[in-house]
């Protein structure tokens, strides 16, 4: 964040995630809702407790039924 340049994406799991988020490194947050219940899930920021809030960007919904929201920190 400190270096001029592009946005990093992130893909990443759990672990990776909880990691860049506590240290202030994320700034944008873009989740998508598939319309499917499986019945289990895995947190995406890992087992230990982070409280963190997001303010509403925007958010676009797909034919699929999928729906994109887009959060800033």
């Amino acid at each position: 964040k400190k270096q001029p340049g592009k946005d990093i994406w992130l893909v990443g799991g759990a672990q990776l995630n909880q990691l860049l988020l506590s240290f202030g490194l994320i700034d944008e947050i873009i989740m998508t809702i598939i319309p499917i219940a499986l019945g289990k899930g895995i947190s995406i920021f890992g087992q230990q407790s982070i409280e963190q809030k997001f303010k509403y960007s925007d958010s676009k919904i797909f034919s699929t039924g999928c729906v994109q929201i887009k959060y800033t920190i």
